[in-house]
């Protein structure tokens, strides 16, 4: 299991300070509603909305206007049902579409817009709302309409009407336009809080009351629960992605470990129960029931849960493994299980912990003297002499285009590398961290400090600390199967996790390197890390550097 580390970048960039009110007065709309429009399923255009939803009901079953009736969308929610058809057509340019429920398109970065102004995300998606003229308020508004200020022939009286219904769409045009440019407003207000912050968009705005009005502790108090709820909602969307599990399924070193451990240990998985934590596309799942499970629970708070029970089905599996959508914490399964497998582990281990949710599943579902797989695991540190590396990642801010962006700095060191490290770049014998069974561990005992003594074997700078760890399939199998992401292994999709010091280390063959390395839960993201490394060198005349601390996220 990866997610959102040092190598996701976004290239998204939101700015709308120049997008004053004022800047709705000159604008004047062509031609009514008549915006070219591009189908949110295929490349047709249209010359307005209207026949865009049409077309979507028409050509692809997809009834927009029916699914915000439906689901009670409000403005926002539309906007987000947009631009998750939109991405979701994308990524499956050739798959039919279905409209999922509100919750799999309820995060805010459905706020961003996907097409450059898409005339979509200006339609009116609440006409129930707008007040139609009454042909009262039309005699006030416009007295020379009434029926005796028109005398003559019956052609008068059609006249009439017409000029009755061109002034009522004249004024619900207006009206409509009024609300539009509200709405503009609001959502730009809510994208600026969604991409940068709600005190960065009060800057932006003008608006000072966000930002100094209350104590900082008191905001952070209050927002705390609602930042860790949209930190759970990414976490979750990015599994939504097909990338991130091409990336996983084309890990050998991984998929392949997974497969012997239950392919080659049939024994085990016969006539089995086993749940699945976080199945993904199904994989884990479908090798179970290939080994024999009799029943396979499949658990998965992504909407790839809905592609997996398709997959199942696609694969005959069906009877066998059920998909179940939600929260491992949340859900019910309706049995006691014999096996757990799932592939939780995250950079370093322990990024994303994902490990409490197994832990949680195996307190509450596994039956006495079932197994867990894989059960047993551990973290390893060692040293680096990479002053190329170095240079690449630190030095590189000194001079760029002959400018000075050393305030970079900062942010560069306290942020964990996560990087393929060369076997050469390897200066030091392991030193382990820790080790978890996850038969009797417990979630505190995923949050440590440890202490390391490793011996340098090369001569050069000391330049950064590399952690890895290892996994192993043994509890009840009679043929057991290990894997490494350290270094001098096949390299992996967690790759290893690189902690750069600031300024490289003297360091000659045989010094120890000692110190302590702690793993804590960062406080603005419960699946992020905090790694607190303490550190000195002792050479073998004696000497030793003062000890020094540095602070990385991971």
């Amino acid at each position: 299991v990866t997610g959102p580390a040092v190598e996701r970048h976004s290239t998204c960039s939101l700015d709308m300070s120049d997008a004053g009110d004022d800047d709705w007065e000159g604008w004047e709309e062509e031609e009514g509603d008549r915006v070219p429009c591009t189908c949110l399923l295929c490349p047709s255009v249209f010359p307005a909305p209207a026949e865009t939803f049409a077309h979507l009901v028409a050509a692809h079953g997809c009834d927009v206007l029916r699914a915000r009736d439906a689901m009670k969308l409000d403005f926002y929610g539309c906007i987000k049902l947009i631009n998750y058809i939109r991405r979701w057509h994308a990524d499956h340019p050739e798959e039919a579409f279905t409209i999922p429920p509100a919750a799999a398109f309820k995060n805010d970065s459905y706020l961003q817009p996907v097409l450059d102004s898409d005339p979509l995300l200006q339609y009116d998606f609440q006409p129930d709302e707008l007040e139609e003229p009454q042909e009262q308020d039309l005699a006030e508004s416009a007295p020379w309409l009434r029926q005796e200020a028109i005398p003559g022939s019956d052609m008068v009286a059609v006249a009439r009407d017409d000029l009755v219904a061109l002034f009522a769409r004249l004024h619900a045009a207006e009206s409509n336009v009024e609300k539009m440019r509200l709405s503009f407003l609001s959502f730009r207000e809510a994208a600026e809080e969604s991409m940068l912050g709600g005190a960065k968009a009060a800057e932006l705005r003008g608006d000072k009351s966000d930002v100094v009005a209350r104590p900082a502790a008191a905001a952070a108090d209050d927002n705390s629960d609602e930042e860790a709820d949209r930190a759970m909602d990414g976490y979750f969307q990015s599994y939504a992605h097909y990338g991130i599990h091409e990336e996983m399924l084309k890990d050998t070193v991984r998929t392949e470990s997974y497969r012997d451990a239950m392919l080659r240990n049939p024994e085990l998985f016969a006539g089995k129960v086993v749940l699945d934590v976080g199945c993904g596309t199904s994989i884990l799942s479908m090798f179970a029931a290939r080994a024999g499970a009799r029943k396979v629970y499949a658990v998965d708070n992504s909407s790839i849960a809905s592609l997996a029970r398709e997959i199942v089905k696609k694969n005959g599996l069906d009877g066998v493994i059920e998909i179940i959508r939600g929260k491992m914490e949340e859900v019910t399964i309706p049995e006691k299980v014999d096996i757990i497998v799932s592939e939780w582990m995250g950079y370093g281990l322990l990024f994303e912990s994902m490990l409490d949710s197994v832990l949680y599943a195996r307190d509450k579902y596994l039956n006495p003297g079932g197994v867990v797989l894989p059960d047993k695991t551990a973290i390893y540190v060692v040293g680096l002499s990479d002053p190329a590396a170095h240079d690449d990642h630190l030095a590189f801010w000194k001079d760029v285009y002959s400018f000075d962006l050393t305030p970079m700095l900062a942010p560069v060191l306290g942020e964990a590398v996560v990087m393929i490290v060369p076997p050469a770049a390897v200066a030091t014998a392991p030193g382990t961290l820790v080790s978890l069974d996850l038969l009797s561990c417990k979630v505190a005992d995923t949050v440590f400090t440890a202490p390391f003594n490793i011996t340098s074997s090369k001569q050069g700078p000391l330049t950064a600390f590399c952690i890895y760890f290892d996994i192993v399939f043994e509890e009840g199998c009679a043929n057991q199967v290990y894997f490494s992401t350290s270094p001098g292994d096949i390299p992996t999709h967690w790759k290893q996790a690189v902690f750069y010091l600031p300024q490289p280390v003297a360091m000659g063959v045989g010094d120890v390197i000692s110190g302590t390395i702690a793993f804590e839960r960062a406080a603005d993201n419960q699946r992020a890390l905090t790694i607190r490394v303490v550190y000195s060198v002792a050479s073998l005349e004696g000497t030793s550097a003062l000890a020094s601390t540095h602070v990385y996220r991971l």
